[in-house]
């Protein structure tokens, strides 16, 4: 969906906040890959990479 990345942003960073992994966040990349298709799956990569950046700063 157009023009949900800073929903989708939020939900990483909460996602993260209450204790799950990089790991597991690329894995539900992985899933959407799989099911829903390359490039929702690429720009959720996209986003899950902003993030994890954010953090690391």
């Amino acid at each position: 969906m157009k023009g949900v990345n800073s929903q989708l942003q939020a939900h990483f960073r909460i996602g993260m906040n209450t204790g799950l992994t990089e790991a597991q966040m690329n894995s539900l990349v992985s899933v959407l890959k799989s099911k829903v298709g390359k490039p929702e799956a690429d720009n959720a990569a996209e986003v899950l990479s902003k993030v994890l950046n954010k953090r690391m700063q």
